[in-house]
């Protein structure tokens, strides 16, 4: 029998993994340190102010203790977290995850003080333009960033589970200050373990693994 292609495995079973994002980019005006230097956009995405890195982490619910606490808490650092420029509180964050993940919740660091995020509302699409973004979730926030001592703990906001690339976060509002901040953004996506596959080939039968590696749509 040539060709012939039998599937085997033990079932199978979502594996949660914490993603950090591979690029971010901003309509938002950046604030300024000083005259050579602003604040990088990019400290949303490379874990310079957590106490504790959450690589090789399963899942966001694993990062709520102030083990991953992030050392900024009511005001940005530019070599820790991102602020706008003076009087812009509003705009969108594009975050670039490298490949299509099948996403399904966000984490927030977020600013304690009235810079700190309010508002959002987030969308995902496979083209950078967002031509045909879908809404994910709409989120008023009723309480600022949740501190512990001298460090934030991440906050999680569950989406509506899709596959995708690029996801926007559109900032709405903040608490009545002058710019918006915000400190680190990860997401939580899902996938599917390797499966064997059972193939027979001239009446011969072998098995060999497919790795689970792409996230499940």
């Amino acid at each position: 029998m040539i060709g012939a292609a039998l599937f085997s495995s033990s079932p199978a079973h979502a594996v949660n993994h914490i993603l950090q994002p591979q690029f971010v980019t901003t309509n938002l005006v950046s604030g300024e340190v000083n005259e050579a230097l602003t604040f990088d956009v990019g400290r949303l995405i490379d874990q310079s102010g957590l106490v504790t890195s959450y690589n090789d982490r399963d899942g966001l619910f694993a990062l709520n203790d102030d083990r991953f606490g992030h050392t900024t808490s009511s005001s940005p650092d530019s070599s820790r977290s991102w602020l706008s420029a003076e009087g812009v509180t509003s705009g969108v964050l594009t975050f670039d995850l490298g490949e299509e993940f099948h996403i399904f919740q966000l984490g927030l660091w977020n600013i304690t003080g009235n810079q700190g995020v309010r508002g959002f509302q987030v969308l995902a699409d496979n083209d950078a333009d967002f031509d045909n973004g879908t809404r994910l979730e709409l989120i008023n926030r009723s309480t600022r960033g949740q501190s512990s001592g001298n460090t934030v703990r991440v906050e999680r906001y569950s989406l509506t589970p899709t596959t995708s690339r690029y996801v926007d976060l559109n900032i709405l509002s903040n608490y009545d200050g002058n710019a918006v901040a915000l400190a680190e953004i990860p997401f939580e996506f899902s996938n599917l373990p390797g499966m064997a596959f059972l193939v027979a080939v001239g009446g011969l039968a072998y098995f060999r693994n497919k790795k689970g590696g792409t996230p499940a749509g």
